[in-house]
């Protein structure tokens, strides 16, 4: 007997023994691909980065292999993909090209949860897929890696999706879980909060799982790209003066002053 779950109209379920944060990581998943993905934690971040693919023959691909009987690990890989930056917070011309080089390693089993998109008859159940990851990416002037980084980083990932599309998807805090360095975006426009997303479409075959409980990972397919990158500015040293100017004006922030001596 499955446990049935309605979120804004549509029935989660899953097995009797998923865990909590499995069904919070599904609402959470189920949230972003029907009302827009999410990701920063905060509204101040501002997007720094955007790209899509200008050739989509070029594929993403995830290749899942078995470690140990049973257990399986899934590698996400991008080389050398062409991409359209369209917006970049540096000082150069648009559109700005770039290829594209990332690597991502699962660590954690994949969970796996049906979301019904239609009660029918007879009712019609799609797959929702949750796994995490960590790795890097970079995005260069020239392919392997090679010139003018217009950005690249670190991150660790939340993955959801289902069907022909999903997310890659990391945001701070904690810090490290996104970490940016640019060769042409300022310093400064690369504080936190940071959020990274990529967005796969066009997933091929729909996204699914190989091995069953502790032992399961998302298993291959190829897919395109698309990347929203965010982050915010870190105030500088004169911009925190002038500030500090303002408020003494306005009599907010006063110096500390010693008490007047008693008269004799």
């Amino acid at each position: 007997m499955r446990n049935t779950k309605i979120l804004g109209g549509y029935q989660l379920r899953g097995g009797a023994g998923r865990s909590r944060q499995a069904r919070r990581n599904a609402a959470l998943a189920i949230g972003a691909l029907l009302g827009g993905t999410i990701i920063s934690s905060s509204a101040r971040a501002d997007v720094i980065l955007q790209f899509t693919q200008t050739n989509a023959t070029q594929k993403v691909f995830a290749f899942a292999t078995e470690s140990l009987p049973g257990v399986y690990n899934t590698t996400f890989s991008a080389t050398n993909i062409l991409v359209n930056i369209q917006p970049i917070a540096a000082p150069v011309s648009i559109p700005v090209y770039g290829y594209l080089n990332f690597t991502f390693h699962s660590t954690s089993a994949a969970n796996a949860q049906e979301l019904q998109i239609s009660p029918g008859p007879p009712p019609i159940y799609v797959l929702i897929v949750q796994q995490n990851f960590n790795g890097d990416f970079y995005i260069s002037s020239l392919p392997g890696k090679a010139g003018i980084y217009y950005l690249s980083g670190t991150a660790i990932d939340f993955a959801f999706g289902f069907s022909s599309s999903f997310t890659l998807q990391a945001s701070t805090p904690p810090d490290e879980n996104v970490v940016f360095s640019s060769d042409v975006i300022p310093a400064n426009e690369l504080g936190t909060p940071r959020g990274l997303a990529f967005g796969f479409s066009s997933v091929t075959p729909a996204l699914n799982i190989v091995g069953t409980g502790p032992g399961a990972s998302i298993a291959n397919f190829q897919a395109n790209v698309v990347l929203t990158a965010s982050a915010d500015t870190i105030p500088e040293p004169t911009s925190l003066a002038l500030l500090g100017t303002c408020l003494f004006g306005l009599g907010l922030l006063s110096p500390r002053r010693r008490p007047l001596a008693a008269p004799g």
